[in-house]
C-alpha cells in the first residue's frame, strides 16, 4: 500500500513518482499514476526542479490518456505551471492534446487559461502553425467567449492583430504567407476564414 510521504517524496530532480509515471505513459504507468493519485492528490500540482507539472510531461509525450486521468483529480488550472501545458502542446504540434486539454478546461468553466502571466506567447497565432483549423478557432473563441459568427466591433482589434500575425522563427514572413506556401485552401486557411468574417460583418477598416 503507498503512504502519502511515498507519493509526495521528490528525488534528485524534484520529480515525484508520479513525475516519473507521466514521462512514459503507457498502460503499466497510466495505473501507477491512478494509484498514486488515488492515494494522494497533492502531486497533481506539484512541480519538479524545472518548474514541470504533470500536464506538462503529459503534454511533451502527447498523451491524451494520461491528460483525461490527470484532470480527474482537479488540477489547479489557475497555475501558470500548469495552463503552459497548452503552450507545450501547442508549440509541439500536438493537436489532438491540445484540444482535449481545451475541451476540460470550457467543461470546468475555467476563465483565462490561454493567458501567460509573462506574455509573449500567442495561444492562436502559435497554434497556426499547425495548420489545425478547428484548434485555432476553438482557442479564439474559448478567449473571445463567443462564436466567432457572433463578433462585434469590440472584437476586431484582437482579430486583425492575428490576421497581422508573424512568428519569432520568421518575423519578417507573415503567417498567412507561410500557411499559404504549406499549398492550404482557403476552407482549411483559418486567416483567410477571419479576414472573410470580417467583411461580412461589415467590420473591415
Amino acid at each position: 500500500m503507498l503512504s502519502e510521504p511515498t507519493t509526495t517524496i521528490k528525488n534528485i530532480f524534484g520529480q515525484t513518482p508520479a513525475h516519473i509515471a507521466a514521462v512514459i505513459p503507457r498502460t503499466n504507468t497510466i495505473s501507477l499514476m491512478k494509484q498514486l493519485l488515488d492515494c494522494d492528490r497533492t502531486p497533481v500540482d506539484m512541480q519538479d526542479a524545472t518548474g514541470t507539472t504533470l500536464l506538462q510531461m503529459a503534454a511533451k509525450a502527447d498523451s491524451v490518456t494520461m491528460l483525461d486521468l490527470i484532470m480527474e483529480y482537479e488540477p489547479n488550472l489557475t497555475l501558470q505551471c500548469n495552463r503552459v501545458a497548452l503552450y507545450e502542446a501547442i508549440k509541439l504540434q500536438q493537436v489532438q492534446w491540445a484540444k482535449r486539454f481545451l475541451y476540460h478546461v470550457i467543461h470546468k468553466g475555467v476563465q483565462d487559461v490561454t493567458s501567460l502571466e509573462d506574455a509573449g506567447d500567442d495561444s492562436v497565432i502559435m497554434s497556426l502553425n499547425c495548420a489545425d483549423f478547428e484548434l485555432s478557432r476553438a482557442l479564439l473563441e474559448y478567449e473571445l467567449g463567443h462564436r466567432l459568427e457572433d463578433i462585434t466591433v469590440h472584437d476586431r482589434p484582437r482579430i486583425e492583430a492575428v490576421l497581422k500575425a508573424s512568428t519569432a522563427k520568421i518575423p519578417q514572413v507573415s503567417v498567412e504567407l507561410q500557411l499559404q506556401l504549406r499549398g492550404l485552401n482557403e476552407t482549411d486557411n483559418f486567416l483567410t476564414f477571419l479576414r472573410n468574417l470580417l467583411e461580412i460583418r461589415g467590420l473591415t477598416r
